[in-house]
C-alpha cells in the first residue's frame, strides 16, 4: 500500500513537473492591432476616438503645406495626408476660410487638427502659446466643436502639445502647497487636463513629452496618442512608447509619433544657399557685422529669426537624419498610423538672398532631404501598407496612481508627478527599464545622439500596464513585472494578479509589494542586510552581489514554493504554481542595493562610445538573472547581440522584424526562431538608402566614422533593416483568441455619502467605471450642495454619462424637491426614489424629465445584506465605503458570486460619525491644516484626539465652495460648539490658470475665479470665519490689478486677508505686498509667517510682525512647495526653543501628514 501511494505521489509530482515545464517552454502571444470602437470606454466618450480606416489603414504623414486658397494639399510628401494648422490662425479671425477646409476634409482622405495652444502661459509671461481667445468661454471649444460637426471624426481635435510637461514642470511654481500623495497628485493632474480639454471642446491629440498617456487617455478624450520623441534629456522614444503602447491596450486609443530635431546640441535644419545668404545679411544689418554665435538669445533679440537660421539650424546640427528615419520605421512597426515632425521637409523659398544680400526672385519649393526622405518612406508605406500586429509578450505592471517619470538629466532629478522624490520601488523601476532598455536615462546627453534609441536585450516588446487594466487586458501578456509601489487596492491588485496567474502568466513581485499583497505569507517589516560580494544561491549556482542589500526574511512560506535563490540561512526568491501559470517572489525589500551609490550627472558630450551616466541604485544580481531568464522565454525570435528588434505577426506563420542597430560601428546579426522552424528570410528593400550619404545623416563630427556594411550577417551603424520571415508555427506558441474588455457595470450604482469631492471619490476608485455605471445619492445630501459647484462638476461627469439616483427615502419633500433641483445639472440624472406618492415631486421629476420610482415596488434594488440577491433592474451596493478594496471585496458577493467566500459585507451600514470632545483652552493657539476634505466635522474627528492637541484648523477653500448654506450653517454651529477656531485656505486654489486668477487677460477665466471668489466669502461669512489665508509670492510678477480687485472684495464682506509667507521666499517680497496694500488703503490685512531657523529676525529687520506661524519643512528646490512634516527636517531647520510662548498667536502644522505616524511624531517633537 505505501508502495502504491509512493508510485501515485511520483505520478503526480510528474505532472505537475511537467504542467510546469510545458508553461515556462511556452511563448503565449496576442498578435491583434487595438481597435478602438470595441471598447466599453466608448460609451463614455463625447466624440468618437480615431480609427484606422481615417488613415486607409496605414502609417500617414504629417503635409507640411497646403493651400488655404484651393483647399488641396500641394505638397510633394507621399501619405502626407495629416493636416495641422495651428490654433493661432483660427484665434485671429480666419475661422470662416477654414470651414470651408474642414467641408473639404470631410470628403477627402486628409485628416485635420490644430495645434498651439498651451496652459501656464500668459502674455506678460511669454509672447507665445498663452490663450489668445480666453474672453470666449470654454475658450477654443466652439471653434473645435463647429470644425467638428464639418468635417466628422476627420477633425482630431485640438493638438495637446507637450502640455503635459508643461504641467509637470512648471505647475510648481504656480500652485502651493502641492500634495505629498500620489493620489491627491493625480488628482491635480487629471484636473488640469480636464480643464484643458473643456477649453478645447473635449476633443484631443494627444501629443506628450512625459509618460503620462495612461492618465490622459483614461480621460476619455483623446483621439490619437502620440509623444514627441527627441534627444534633449528628457524620455527616451523607446521608452515613451512602452507607456503609450500600454495606455493605448487599455483604453482603446491609435497611436502616431512626432519628431523635434532639437538637441542640447543645436537643431535640425535645412538650408539652401540663398536660405544662408539672407541669414548672414540680415544679421550683419542688425549688428554692423557677422557676429560670433551667441549660442543663446531670448525670442526678443534683433534679427532672431536670422540668429536662429544661421547658427542653429543647420542639416549637421541638433538630430540626425539616422536617428528619425530609425523612429520613423519604428512607428511603421508600432502600427502608428500618423507621423509627425519639427523641422523643414522644404527649403525656405522666402528668406532668400544672393551673396550681395539682394533678395532673389522666389523659387517653388523644393523639397529638403528630410523632406525627400519622408517622401521615400511614404513610399514604402504605400508599397507595404501592413507589418502586421505589433507582438508585446511582457508588461511592466504598475500602480495605477504612480506618476513615475524617467530620470531627467536636464533638471538633473528623479521625481515622480511634479517633485515628489523617488522612492525606494521608483528607483527599482528605473533600473527596470535599464535592463530591457539599457542606456535609456542617456537621451540628450551626448553629440553623436548615442542611446537616442538603445538595443533591446528581449526584443522591444514591453508594455507598461497600470493596475486599473480590465482582466482581458491583463491575461494578453506572458509576463508582467510588477514595478514601483504599490500605493493602494492591495486587495484588488492581488486579485487580478493571480487571476492572470491562473491564466497562464507569470508575476515577478519584490518584497515589499509581495508583503503588502499576501500578508498571511508573515513577510517580515524589519529587512535583514547582506554586505557587499555576498554569495547567494540561485537555481544551484553561487551568485556574488556586489553591492549590499535588504531582504525580507518569510515566516510562512507557502507549501508549494519552489526556492529559486537563498543565503547560507533564509529564503531570498522563491516560486509558486497559481492555475497555469505562477506567481515568483522576490523577498529583496525593492529589488536593489541598500546604499545609494556615488553618480555624476555630467559626461563628457564628445565622447564616441559612452558608457553613460551611472545611477545611485541598481538591481540586484540574483533578480536580474530570474527577470533575464524568464524575459528570454517571451522572445518570438532573437538576431544577436546589442541590437534592436521589434516583431510584428501579419497571420499564421508569416512575421515581420525590425532589425535597428543604434550604435555607429557595425553590428553581426543572425536571425533565429524561438516559436518553429524557419521556413524562408526575405529582406523587404527600403528605397531611402540614398539618404546615408547626406550632410545630416550622421550627427556632427561623425561623418567620416567607419559604419560598416550591410551584407547578410552584418548591418551598418545606425541602420534598420526590414525582413519578412516565414516559419512553422510549433506547438510551444499559443495564439490568444481575441477579446476586449466587457462592460460590467451597466445598471450598477455605488452609494456615495455626499456630493462634496464627488468626482475625487471616484477619481480615488480607478477602476469605478469598470463596475459601477453611476451613483446613489441622499436626497438631503443634494440639497446640501452648492449650485454652482455642482454646475462646474456637471461638466465631467456629463461627458463621463455618470448616472445618479437620487435616494429620497427618509427625506423630508422640501430636501427632495431642492435635491431635484440641484441634481438637475447632470444630464444623466434621471432616478428619484421616495417612500410614497407626491404630487409636488412627481411635478418637478417630470419637468426634468426624472423617473419616479417608489421604494415600495423595488424597480430599484437597494443590496446592503448578503441575502439581497440582484434581480431588479437598477441595483445599488447600499453600504457607505472609505477604501475600494471594501468596495471590491462587497461587489464579489454580490455580482461575482462570491469566489472568495466572503461571509460578510465591509461597508458600513450607517455613515460613521466620531465623536469629538471641545477643545482644550490651553490648545487655542495649536491649528492643523486641513487638506482634501469631505466633512468638516467628520475631518476633524479623524485627527486622533484632536481636542487634547487642537484649538483651531485651516479649512481648505474647495470644501467651502462646494458647500451649500445648510451646510454652511451645520459647520458654524460644530465649530461654536467645539471650542474650534478657522481661517479659509485659499492657497491651493489661486492656481494662476484655472481656478482664481489675478490676470485680468484671461477674460473669462478671470470672471469664473472671482464668481468662485465671492461665493466662497459669502460662505465664510454664513460660517462665522473672518480670515482667509492666501499666498504673498504670486502677485507681483503679474495680475496686479485682479489682485486689488480681490483684496477689494474681502474689504466688502469684511474679512482679513492673512498673507503667507513661503519659507523659500525673500522676506522682501512679503515686504513689497503690504506696501502695496498699504498704498491702496487696504488695511485689512495680516501676515502668516513661515517659521524657520533665521526666518524671525528676517521679520523683525524688515520691521513685520507674524500674526500666525505656519510650522512644516520645506527643501530649497522645486520641491519647496511641498510641505514636509517637521520630524523628518535636519536639526538645523528649525530651533524649537525660539518659538513664540506668547500664547497669542496661532502656530499652524501646516505639513501634509500621509500617516497618523507622521503626525504623532510631530506633536512629540512640539510638545502638544
Amino acid at each position: 500500500m505505501r508502495y502504491l501511494l509512493s508510485i501515485l505521489l511520483m505520478i503526480c509530482f510528474s505532472f505537475t513537473l511537467l504542467a510546469q515545464e510545458k508553461q515556462e517552454n511556452s511563448l503565449r502571444i496576442y498578435p491583434y492591432k487595438v481597435s478602438p470602437m470595441d471598447y466599453p470606454i466608448n460609451k463614455r466618450r463625447p466624440s468618437p476616438p480615431a480609427t484606422r480606416d481615417l488613415f486607409q489603414n496605414k502609417m500617414q504623414f504629417q503635409q507640411k503645406s497646403f493651400s488655404n486658397k484651393h483647399f488641396k494639399p500641394n505638397g510633394d510628401i507621399s501619405g502626407g495626408t495629416a493636416l495641422r494648422i495651428e490654433e493661432k490662425v483660427v484665434a485671429n479671425g480666419l475661422l470662416p476660410k477654414h470651414k470651408e477646409l474642414a467641408k473639404w476634409i470631410k470628403d477627402s482622405d486628409h485628416t485635420l487638427k490644430l495645434a498651439g495652444y498651451k496652459i501656464f502661459r500668459t502674455p506678460k509671461v511669454a509672447y507665445q502659446n498663452y490663450n489668445e481667445r480666453a474672453h470666449v468661454e470654454g475658450s477654443y471649444s466652439d471653434v473645435a466643436t463647429e470644425l467638428y460637426n464639418l468635417a466628422g471624426p476627420k477633425f482630431l481635435g485640438l493638438q495637446f502639445g507637450e502640455s503635459d510637461a508643461s504641467y509637470l514642470n512648471l505647475s510648481p511654481s504656480h500652485i502651493s502647497p502641492m500634495s505629498r500623495d500620489h493620489m491627491l497628485q493625480y488628482m491635480d493632474y487629471q484636473r488640469y487636463f480636464e480643464y484643458y480639454g473643456n477649453n478645447v471642446g473635449n476633443r484631443v491629440v494627444l501629443h506628450v513629452n512625459e509618460g503620462t498617456s495612461h492618465y490622459l487617455m483614461k480621460e476619455g478624450i483623446a483621439t490619437i496618442g502620440e509623444a514627441q520623441t527627441f534627444y534633449r534629456g528628457k524620455v527616451n522614444p523607446l521608452v515613451h512608447y512602452v507607456f503609450l503602447r500600454g495606455a493605448s491596450k487599455q483604453y482603446g486609443i491609435l497611436l502616431g509619433m512626432g519628431f523635434s530635431g532639437t538637441t542640447p546640441h543645436g537643431n535640425m535644419g535645412f538650408l539652401s544657399e540663398e536660405n544662408k545668404n539672407w541669414a548672414k545679411h540680415e544679421i550683419i544689418k542688425e549688428y554692423g557685422e557677422l557676429i560670433p554665435d551667441p549660442k543663446s538669445y531670448p525670442t526678443t533679440a534683433k534679427a532672431y529669426k536670422a540668429l536662429r537660421m544661421y547658427f542653429q539650424s543647420s542639416s549637421d546640427r541638433g538630430s540626425s537624419l539616422s536617428l528619425f528615419r530609425r523612429l520613423i520605421y519604428s512607428n511603421y512597426m508600432y502600427n502608428g498610423v500618423v507621423m509627425n515632425y519639427e523641422f523643414g521637409a522644404y527649403y525656405d523659398k522666402n528668406r532668400v538672398a544672393d551673396k550681395n544680400g539682394k533678395p532673389v526672385a522666389k523659387k517653388e519649393k523644393k523639397l529638403s532631404p528630410a523632406g525627400q526622405l519622408v517622401k521615400s518612406v511614404g513610399e514604402f508605406v504605400d508599397k507595404h501598407p501592413d507589418p502586421g500586429a505589433h507582438i508585446t509578450p511582457i508588461a511592466f505592471y504598475m500602480d495605477f496612481y504612480n506618476g513615475w517619470r524617467t530620470p531627467n538629466t536636464k533638471r538633473k532629478e528623479f521625481t515622480s508627478w511634479t517633485n515628489l522624490p523617488y522612492s525606494k520601488g521608483d528607483y527599482f523601476t528605473d533600473n527596470l527599464f535599464s535592463q530591457f532598455y539599457p542606456g535609456y536615462q542617456n537621451v540628450g546627453k551626448y553629440e553623436n545622439v548615442s542611446f537616442g534609441m538603445t538595443e533591446t536585450p528581449y526584443g522591444d516588446a514591453v508594455d507598461a500596464i497600470f493596475s486599473d487594466a480590465e482582466q482581458e487586458i491583463l491575461n494578453r501578456y506572458q509576463l508582467m513585472i510588477v514595478g514601483g509601489d504599490l500605493l493602494y487596492d492591495f486587495n484588488y491588485q492581488r486579485h487580478k494578479l493571480e487571476k492572470f496567474a491562473e491564466s497562464g502568466g507569470t508575476v515577478i513581485v519584490t518584497g515589499q509589494n509581495a508583503k503588502k499583497l499576501w500578508p498571511e505569507w508573515s513577510i517580515a517589516s524589519v529587512p535583514v542586510s547582506m554586505t557587499d560580494n555576498s554569495k547567494v544561491n540561485l537555481d544551484s549556482k553561487a551568485i556574488q552581489e556586489p553591492l549590499a542589500f535588504d531582504y525580507l526574511p518569510i515566516k510562512n512560506l507557502p507549501s508549494n514554493a519552489h526556492i529559486l535563490a537563498k543565503n547560507a540561512s533564509d529564503v531570498l526568491a522563491f516560486e509558486m504554481r497559481m492555475g497555469e501559470g505562477n506567481i515568483i517572489i522576490s523577498l529583496t525589500e525593492n529589488g536593489i542595493n541598500k546604499n545609494p551609490q556615488e553618480f555624476s550627472w555630467d559626461d563628457d558630450p564628445t565622447l564616441m562610445y559612452p558608457e553613460g551616466i551611472k545611477r545611485p541604485y541598481y538591481m540586484v544580481k540574483h533578480l536580474e538573472s530570474i527577470i533575464d531568464k524568464k524575459a528570454k522565454a517571451c522572445m518570438p525570435f532573437e538576431a544577436g547581440e546589442n541590437l534592436g528588434l521589434i516583431t510584428n505577426r501579419k497571420e499564421k506563420g508569416l512575421y515581420t522584424l525590425a532589425l535597428f542597430n543604434n550604435e555607429m560601428k557595425e553590428k553581426d546579426f543572425e536571425i533565429k526562431s524561438n516559436i518553429g522552424d524557419i521556413k524562408s528570410i526575405k529582406e523587404i528593400q527600403l528605397n531611402d538608402t540614398y539618404i546615408k550619404d547626406v550632410v545630416g545623416y550622421y550627427p556632427r563630427g561623425f561623418e567620416q566614422y567607419p559604419i560598416g556594411k550591410n551584407t547578410k550577417t552584418t548591418i551598418s551603424g545606425y541602420d534598420v533593416r526590414i525582413f519578412e520571415v516565414k516559419i512553422k508555427e510549433s506547438n510551444s506558441l499559443h495564439v490568444l483568441a481575441q477579446n476586449d474588455p466587457v462592460e460590467l457595470g451597466k445598471n450598477r450604482f455605488l452609494n456615495i455619502s455626499t456630493t462634496t469631492q464627488l468626482k475625487e471619490k471616484i477619481l480615488s476608485y480607478s477602476s469605478f467605471f469598470t463596475y459601477f455605471d453611476g451613483v446613489n445619492i441622499k436626497a438631503n445630501a443634494m440639497a446640501k450642495a452648492n449650485p454652482e459647484s455642482l454646475k462646474r462638476e456637471s461638466l465631467w461627469m456629463n461627458r463621463k454619462h455618470l448616472r445618479f439616483i437620487i435616494d429620497g427615502r427618509g427625506a423630508l419633500e422640501n430636501e427632495i424637491l431642492e435635491a431635484i433641483q440641484n441634481a438637475s445639472v447632470f444630464d444623466y440624472a434621471k432616478d428619484v426614489v421616495i417612500d410614497k406618492k407626491d404630487k409636488n415631486i412627481e411635478m418637478l421629476a417630470n419637468d426634468y424629465n426624472i423617473t419616479v420610482h417608489y421604494a415600495k415596488d423595488q424597480s430599484i434594488q437597494f443590496i446592503d445584506e448578503l441575502k439581497n440577491k440582484p434581480v431588479a433592474q437598477l441595483q445599488v451596493l447600499n453600504r457607505y465605503y472609505d477604501q475600494w478594496d471594501d468596495v471590491f471585496h462587497d461587489y464579489s458577493i454580490v455580482w461575482m458570486s462570491n469566489p472568495y467566500q466572503y461571509k460578510e459585507l465591509k461597508g458600513n451600514k450607517t455613515l460613521k460619525i466620531n465623536p469629538i470632545n471641545p477643545v482644550k483652552q490651553e490648545n487655542k493657539m495649536h491649528w492643523i491644516a486641513l487638506r482634501n476634505m469631505n466633512s468638516l466635522s467628520n475631518d476633524i474627528a479623524s485627527i486622533e484626539n484632536f481636542a487634547d492637541h487642537f484649538g483651531g484648523v485651516l479649512i481648505n477653500g474647495k470644501y467651502v465652495f462646494e458647500s451649500a448654506e445648510k451646510q454652511c450653517v451645520a459647520d458654524r454651529e460644530f465649530l461654536i460648539d467645539h471650542n474650534i477656531d478657522a481661517i479659509v485656505d485659499l492657497r491651493s486654489l489661486i492656481d494662476g490658470y484655472r481656478q482664481i486668477v489675478f490676470e485680468i487677460e484671461w477674460g473669462k477665466i478671470y470672471d469664473k475665479g472671482m464668481v468662485m471668489s465671492e461665493i466662497i466669502m459669502q460662505n465664510m461669512q454664513k460660517m462665522g470665519i473672518k480670515k482667509m489665508l492666501i499666498p504673498s509670492d504670486k502677485f507681483f510678477k503679474r495680475g496686479m490689478t485682479g489682485y486689488k480687485e480681490f483684496c477689494s472684495l474681502a474689504k466688502k464682506y469684511e474679512l482679513t486677508i492673512v498673507l503667507e509667507h513661503n519659507a523659500m521666499k525673500d522676506v522682501k517680497e512679503l515686504l513689497k505686498a503690504t506696501r502695496k496694500m498699504e498704498g491702496w488703503g487696504m488695511n485689512n490685512f495680516e501676515i502668516a509667517g513661515s517659521y524657520q531657523a533665521d526666518l524671525e529676525r528676517k521679520y523683525k529687520k524688515a520691521k513685520l510682525e507674524p500674526n500666525m506661524w505656519l510650522l512644516m519643512y520645506q527643501t530649497k528646490d522645486r520641491k519647496s512647495s511641498l510641505n514636509h512634516p517637521l520630524c523628518q527636517a535636519p536639526k538645523d531647520y528649525l530651533d524649537l526653543e525660539k518659538l513664540p510662548k506668547d500664547k497669542t498667536t496661532p502656530m499652524v502644522l501646516d505639513a501634509e501628514y500621509l500617516t497618523n505616524k507622521e503626525l504623532r511624531k510631530d506633536l512629540q517633537l512640539l510638545n502638544w
